[in-house]
């Protein structure tokens, strides 16, 4: 519920563009358009001449906020955590509505069709033990939606919470012959 003060984070990049920092990435373990100045922040990053990435899930922009992003010329890349390329299984892996997914894939649609050229979309999918035999709907999903690329990830453990998501030497074993697959193809 507390939030990063918004002077400390304009101090900081104010610091470490006077520094000579070129570029900030705006991700970890939460959300950065949940945070309630985030807009503020990336003017003032834009305003600071830095170039900028962000990690999203996506979830909490509309068209009207996928515009005004756009209008952001030192944006360089956008990456987009989904983790799944069907519904059921964003669904499961997010416990969320599958509804959300839609509008994910077609806000990325919205995206990709409005962006400038040079700006990077790219999704991102933890490979688990839940998603790791549907890696090819993640290539139909970042296709049709015209990302740019796919970035696999393994998770992050943290015993008794997320250690759950290993996959077991049998799926790594599927996985590998997966990906020979999909790279045949």
């Amino acid at each position: 519920t507390k939030e990063l003060d918004f002077i400390t984070l304009k101090n900081f990049i104010s610091y470490i563009a006077k520094s000579g920092t070129k570029e900030i990435i705006f991700s970890g373990g939460g959300e950065p358009f949940f945070y309630s100045k985030i807009w503020e922040v990336l003017k003032f990053t834009q305003k600071a001449g830095l170039t900028f990435r962000i990690n999203t899930n996506f979830t909490l922009l509309s068209r009207e906020d996928i515009n005004r992003l756009l209008s952001f010329n030192n944006l360089v890349s956008l990456t987009v955590s989904i983790w799944a390329g069907e519904a059921s299984l964003y669904s499961k892996l997010h416990n969320r509505d599958s509804d959300i997914f839609f509008k994910i894939k077609n806000n990325l649609k919205f995206l990709n069709i409005s962006k400038p050229r040079a700006l990077y979309v790219k999704v991102f999918v933890v490979v688990n033990n839940l998603n790791y035999s549907k890696l090819a709907g993640l290539i139909d999903l970042s296709t049709e939606t015209g990302c740019n690329a796919i970035e696999l990830g393994v998770p992050d453990v943290i015993p008794g919470v997320t250690d759950s998501f290993l996959l077991s030497k049998e799926q790594l074993s599927f996985l590998k012959q997966d990906f020979i697959k999909i790279i045949r193809n």
